[in-house]
C-alpha cells in the first residue's frame, strides 16, 4: 500500500527534535513491502498546505499522524498542540478518503481523549514499529483489527485498548536513516542533536512523568555493541551530535556502563550527551567510563534538594544522593546542566 506518516511536532523550544520514532516506523512500514512517504511538518511555514501537497502526490492509502506532544508545560502561556492536531486531521480528510491512525507518545498518555477530540477511530499505543505494520496487514486484508496487541480504537460499543505485546530485551538498536526523511541541516542549524535510545522503559515512581505510560515500566535493553554500531553509523553520516535519550540513561547501572564500554572500543568520533541521568546510580566510575566513552556533556534530572519536596515527586532518593552526585561532578570535566523542577507537591514559595 502507500503510506504516507505524517510527523506533527512544530515545537521548537528549547530546540527542535528529530522525529526518530516516525523515521523508524517509516523504515518498518518499507521492510513490510510499503511504499512510504514522511512529511516532516517542524520546519514547514505552511503546514496545512505541505499535508494537502503530500496526499496529492502520494495518494495514500493509509495516512498515519505522529503526535509528540499535548501542550507546552508551561502554565503562565500554554499551548494547546491538540487543536493544530485536529485540523490537521480535518485537512487529510478534505483530500482523501484513506484511514487515519494516529499514534506517538501523546496518544499513549491519553488515548480516548486524544481519539475522541480528534474524531479519530483508530491509534497506535505499543512501539509503532511493531504495531502499525501489523494494523496495515489488517487494512490491508480488510480484516478485523481490535485483537492486534497496543492498538487503542472507539467503535460502537465505546473505546477499546489492548495491552501492549510483551516484549523481552531488545537485540538491537534502532538507528533510523534520518537523511532519508528529514531536512537534517534545518535540525542542525538550531543546534538539535540526533536521538538515540539505548533503551525502553523506565522502572521509577515519578509523579509527574508520562515515561511508564508511554514505554513501559520494565527495562528492554539494547546490547551495548549495537548501540555502538548505531553510534558510529550516525556518525559515520554526518550526525556526530548525538543524544542518549533514554529515560534514564545510568538505570540499569550496569547496562548504562556496558553501554559506555563498548563506545570506548571504537573511534566513532561522536559528541554524545544525555540528559537524563538519575543521582541514584551515580558514582565516579560511570562518569569516568562516560568520559571514554566520548561524552561531551550531560544532565542529572534531580528535580529538587528538599528532601520533602522529593518524597512528594516520589523521586527515589534523597538529598543525600543530590549532594553526592555534586561531588562527583566536581571532579569530573564533563559540563552537566542540573534540571529542577519547581511547583511539586510540598514545594513552598
Amino acid at each position: 500500500m502507500n503510506i504516507l506518516l505524517i510527523s506533527t511536532n512544530r515545537n521548537v523550544f528549547p530546540m527542535p527534535v528529530m522525529p526518530i520514532g516516525a523515521c523508524m516506523v517509516a523504515e518498518a512500514c518499507e521492510r513490510a513491502g510499503h511504499r512510504v512517504a514522511l512529511l516532516d511538518l517542524m520546519f514547514e511555514r505552511q503546514p496545512y498546505e505541505a499535508v494537502s501537497n503530500a496526499i496529492l502526490s502520494s495518494r495514500p492509502d493509509v495516512v498515519g499522524l505522529s503526535v509528540r506532544n499535548i501542550d507546552n508545560n508551561d502554565m503562565r502561556d500554554t499551548a494547546f498542540f491538540l487543536e493544530d492536531l485536529r485540523r490537521m486531521v480535518n485537512t487529510v480528510r478534505e483530500h482523501c478518503d484513506a484511514p487515519v491512525i494516529l499514534g506517538g507518545a501523546a496518544l499513549a498518555v491519553m488515548p480516548e481523549a486524544i481519539l475522541r477530540f480528534c474524531e479519530v477511530s483508530c491509534g497506535v499505543l505499543g512501539d509503532g514499529e511493531t504495531v502499525f505494520p501489523l494494523l496495515l496487514d489488517r487494512i490491508a486484508e480488510g480484516e478485523p483489527f481490535g485483537d492486534i496487541p497496543g492498538i487503542a480504537y472507539v467503535d460502537h460499543d465505546g473505546f477499546n485498548s489492548t495491552p501492549c505485546p510483551a516484549q523481552g530485551d531488545i537485540t538491537e538498536c534502532g538507528a533510523p536513516g534520518y537523511h532519508r526523511w528529514v531536512d537534517v541541516q534545518a535540525y542542525r542549524s538550531q543546534l538539535a542533536t540526533a536521538p538515540l535510545q539505548t533503551k525502553l522503559g523506565c522502572a521509577f515512581q515519578c509523579v509527574y512523568c508520562t515515561y511508564r505510560k508511554i514505554e513501559g515500566n520494565g527495562h528492554r535493553l539494547a546490547k551495548p555493541g549495537s548501540v555502538a554500531d548505531a553510534v558510529a553509523r550516525l556518525a559515520g553520516s554526518g550526525l556526530r551530535d548525538i543524544e542518549l535519550a533514554d529515560s534514564v540513561f545510568n538505570v540499569p547501572y550496569e547496562h548504562a556502563r556496558g553501554v559506555c564500554e563498548a563506545l570506548a572500543t571504537i573511534k566513532h568520533g561522536a559528541r554524545l550527551q544525555s540528559l537524563e541521568l538519575n543521582p541514584r546510580s551515580f558514582d565516579d566510575g560511570l562518569v569516568s567510563a562516560m568520559e571514554r566513552a566520548g561524552f561531551a556533556g550531560m544532565g542529572l534530572t534531580v528535580e529538587s534538594a528538599s528532601d520533602r519536596v522529593l518524597e512528594g515527586l516520589r523521586k527515589g532518593f534523597t538529598t543525600r544522593e543530590v549532594h553526592n552526585a555534586a561531588e562527583v561532578m566536581g571532579r569530573h570535566r564533563i559540563p552537566c546542566a542540573w534540571i529542577f523542577l519547581l511547583g511539586g507537591p510540598g514545594e513552598t514559595r
